[in-house]
C-alpha cells in the first residue's frame, strides 16, 4: 500500500493518541538542556542508558535547573509536521538530591580547580600575531570554515594546521586531548584553538571531560577555547589560556590584521601628501607674492611708470640738500640718461 508521509504520520498520531499508558505517564529521570523561553520550557529528561525530549508551559513548571532528579507526570505527543515524539508535561516534582551527571561534574570540577586548572596564575599570554596556527576541531564542521575565513581576510600569510577531531560523541574527549599533544609534540605552531559550535548540554560534554582540561593546562602551547556561541561555558573554557565566545573571535584574537593596517598607512600616506601639498602651495604663495613686492619696489619698474632717477656724484639724490648749484647731475630714465647742470635750487615754500 503507497501512502504520503502526511498519511503515515496522521495513522502514528493515531495510535499515539489512543494508547492510555502514552496518555498518562509518570516518569522519574534527571534533566538536561533546560532551555526556558517566555512561555514554554524545553528539556530533556535522562537515565543511564537513554533520554527523550519533554515540554511543557512556562507558568506549569517554576524552579527547574540542569542536573535535577526529578518526576515528570505528563503524555507522549506526536508532532505530525515533524514526525517526532515529545513528552508533554503537565506537572513536575523536583528531587532535592542531585542527579548522578550534575554531581559528577561537580566533583570533576572541584578535582581540577584544585589542581589548579583553573588559576589564572597558571595562564599565559596568547600572542596576537601568529604565523602559524593549530586547530583541533572537525573538518566538516563550520568552525574550521570560520577560522579560515576570519584569519585569511585579516592575514593571508598565516599557514592554519587542522588535526580533524569527532567534536561529540563517544570518544571525543580523547581525541580532542591527542590533538592537543599531537601539537605540542610537534611544537611549531604559535597557538592552538580549540573549538565546535553551539549545542546542547550532552554535545557539549566533550569539553567538560577531564582528559580535555588535562590536556589544554598541561599544554606548553597557549591555548584558545572556541566552544559554543558565547552562552556556553565549558571546563575547556575555564582551563584555557584565552575563552572565545565564537571560533570567528579566535581567529581574529590571534592574528594581526595586515590588511587594517596596510589601510592605515595609506590613509596616513595620503594625510601627509596633502599636509606636504599645502605647506608647499604656502611656500609657492608666500614666493609669489615676496616676488611681487620686489617687482613693485624695482628701479626699472618705477621708471616705466614715468618716473626718473637723478644722481649726482653716484649717489641717488633724495633731497635738496644734496645739491649745490654748479652740480652736474645725470637724469636717468627708463630708456637712457641725460646729464645736467644745477643752475639755481628751490626748496618748498
Amino acid at each position: 500500500m503507497k501512502i504520503t508521509v502526511t498519511q503515515l504520520n496522521n495513522y502514528i498520531n493515531g495510535l499515539v493518541s489512543c494508547d492510555s499508558v502514552l496518555s498518562s505517564l509518570c516518569v522519574s529521570g534527571e534533566t538536561l538542556n533546560v532551555k526556558i523561553s517566555k512561555d514554554y520550557v524545553y528539556f530533556t529528561l535522562k537515565d543511564e542508558q537513554s533520554q527523550v525530549e519533554c515540554f511543557s508551559y512556562a507558568h506549569l513548571i517554576k524552579g527547574i535547573q540542569n542536573g535535577q532528579n526529578v518526576t515528570a507526570f505528563g503524555k507522549i505527543n506526536y508532532l505530525n509536521k515533524f514526525g517526532r515524539l515529545s513528552f508533554f508535561v503537565s506537572n513536575l516534582q523536583i528531587d532535592d538530591k542531585l542527579g548522578l551527571d550534575k554531581l559528577k561534574m561537580l566533583q570533576l570540577k572541584e578535582k581540577l580547580t584544585t589542581l589548579g586548572c583553573f588559576d589564572q596564575q597558571n595562564k599565559v599570554a596568547v600572542p596576537n600575531n601568529c604565523q602559524k596556527l593549530g586547530v583541533v576541531t572537525s573538518a566538516s564542521g563550520a568552525v574550521i570554515h570560520d577560522i579560515c575565513q576570519v584569519v585569511a581576510r585579516r592575514n593571508p600569510t598565516v599557514d592554519i594546521v587542522l588535526y580533524s577531531v569527532k567534536v561529540q560523541g563517544v570518544g571525543a574527549d580523547l581525541e580532542i586531548a591527542q590533538g592537543i599533544q599531537y601539537f605540542n609534540q610537534e611544537n611549531d605552531v604559535d597557538c592552538i584553538i580549540v573549538g565546535r559550535g553551539g549545542g546542547s548540554d550532552s554535545d557539549l560534554s566533550p569539553f567538560n571531560s577531564e582528559a580535555v582540561a588535562m590536556a589544554v593546562f598541561n599544554s606548553k602551547i597557549p591555548v584558545v577555547s572556541a566552544v559554543g556561541h558565547g552562552i556556553n561555558t565549558t571546563f575547556c573554557d575555564y582551563a584555557s589560556d584565552l575563552a572565545c565566545a565564537t571560533p570567528s573571535e579566535a581567529g581574529e584574537m590571534v592574528t594581526f590584521d595586515v590588511q587594517s593596517a596596510k589601510r592605515q598607512i595609506y590613509d596616513k600616506l595620503r594625510l601627509i601628501k596633502t599636509l606636504v601639498q599645502n605647506k608647499i602651495d604656502k611656500i609657492n604663495n608666500s614666493i609669489a607674492y615676496t616676488l611681487r613686492v620686489l617687482d613693485a619696489y624695482n628701479p626699472a619698474n618705477v621708471l616705466k611708470k614715468g618716473y626718473s632717477i637723478v644722481e649726482n656724484k653716484g649717489k641717488t639724490v633724495k633731497n635738496i640738500k644734496d645739491l649745490s648749484i654748479g652740480d652736474n647731475v645725470e637724469i636717468r630714465t627708463v630708456d637712457g640718461k641725460a646729464v645736467a647742470t644745477i643752475k639755481e635750487i628751490l626748496g618748498e615754500t
